[in-house]
């Protein structure tokens, strides 16, 4: 009687192990984007929190301004104290889907209708660039809030743009309103 397993037997093995990992690579990608991209939510909402304590403080500056808009920089809550910079020598907050620094301005806005203060984190819109639902951007000083993913930025036409819609006619965008 002969111990161990015939070639056959050891290339069914292989087969299958193959399988299994050409069906798990593309769901833990899926995921791990996934994971950043909530990650990367978090800190917005973190920022945006810290800006909404700020724009309380100079309440009165935003009222002023022109639009009743003021543009802060990340670093600006980093160095009044309203956030902790993730690097011991700038004041900046990593992006976790790319590990660049969050560049993108935060709008602090007098809402008339709520009596309040907003907070968002925009970055200026850019038609090849992919934005996911409730990314905010900048287009033409307007704020922009992404409805459905902005993923069609190799069509044929060019990119769709801001007022573009997907395959299923729903916008891309809508303006932002208090």
């Amino acid at each position: 009687m002969k111990k161990g397993f015939t070639l056959v037997e050891l290339l069914a093995v292989l087969i299958i192990l193959g399988l299994i990992i050409v069906i798990a690579i593309p769901s833990y990608t899926q995921i791990y984007s996934s994971i950043k991209r909530s990650n990367m939510q978090s800190k917005v909402t973190e920022v945006e929190t810290a800006a909404l304590k700020y724009g309380n403080l100079i309440k009165d500056d935003i009222k002023n301004a022109e639009g009743n808009c003021k543009t802060i920089k990340v670093a600006t809550l980093i160095e009044k104290g309203y956030i902790t910079s993730e690097d011991d020598v700038e004041a900046v907050i990593y992006d976790p889907t790319d590990n660049t620094a969050l560049d993108g301005d935060i709008y602090l806005c007098y809402c008339k209708s709520k009596m309040d203060i907003t907070a968002n984190y925009t970055v200026p819109f850019n038609a090849y660039k992919i934005y996911h639902v409730g990314d905010t951007v900048l287009h033409n000083n307007k704020l922009y809030e992404c409805l459905n993913d902005y993923t069609d930025i190799h069509n044929k036409n060019g990119a769709p743009g801001i007022f573009g819609t997907n395959d299923d006619g729903k916008a891309y965008f809508k303006e932002l309103t208090c």
